[in-house]
């Protein structure tokens, strides 16, 4: 990963899901006022030429994130699994999805439980996300829902769960260098660990689903997920 510093464009690629994303939402606002000078929602032409520049964004996004051997929403499921291969994640749970060619799939490392879901034939990431413990500045952390776990050592420990279909590597490098990722939870995230079939059931209850894929978890990562009370 590139070196961050600010007021570069390596600071831009390090945060390329903050710049992308920020990019994707101005496109058209910036051709309206400084290309076409017409309103985006009011001109086809314009709507058209941000479509264009949010599409280039987003090539641009992939090709970064292919460089630091990282995620993007364009990736492939092989290619995302390799990335999740390579950053040492144990593989808990592998099983297909009810009617489809779809798999779930869950994975543990060192405190960090990351779920996904395929989708088109078990060749895309439909739905991914990880959780765990963080101890450290809450202002250290971004793109991500957090929640308050407690305190040690006089530091705050965060609930964290962020969204791994794109920049996966990143967010965990990031958590690393900015704090502490705790190897076993003070509090348990909110936990779903449901398929996208499992949620188009009548009357499921997640967390009877969750209860039946934790239990088949190894003791040792059962252990770390069931070392602070939870009502999950």
């Amino acid at each position: 990963m590139a070196n961050i510093e600010h007021g570069t464009l390596g600071y831009a690629e390090a945060h390329v899901p903050h710049f992308a994303e920020y990019a994707n939402k101005t496109a058209r606002e910036a051709v309206s006022g400084l290309v076409t000078g017409d309103d985006y929602k009011e001109s086809e032409s314009t709507m058209a030429l941000g479509a264009l520049l949010a599409m280039t964004n987003a090539q641009n996004k992939r090709r970064l994130m292919a460089e630091s051997n990282d995620v993007s929403m364009q990736s492939t499921l092989e290619e995302w699994l390799a990335v999740v291969a390579d950053l040492g994640f144990d593989v808990l749970l592998d099983e297909p999805i009810e009617g489809t060619e779809d798999r779930l799939r869950v994975f543990w490392r060192d405190g960090v439980l990351l779920k996904m879901d395929s989708y088109w034939g078990n060749t895309s990431v439909n739905s991914a996300n990880f959780v765990c413990n963080w101890k450290g500045e809450r202002n250290d952390l971004f793109s991500c829902s957090n929640g308050y776990a407690g305190e040690i050592d006089g530091l705050s420990v965060w609930d964290v769960n962020v969204d791994a279909r794109e920049a996966l590597r990143f967010h965990i490098e990031q958590l690393e260098q900015r704090g502490v990722i705790l190897p076993k939870w003070i509090k348990s995230p909110f936990l779903w660990l449901l398929s996208y079939q499992d949620s188009k059931q009548p009357n499921y209850d997640y967390k009877k689903i969750n209860a039946e894929r934790i239990s088949q978890f190894p003791d040792f990562v059962r252990n770390a997920m069931n070392s602070a009370p939870t009502d999950q």
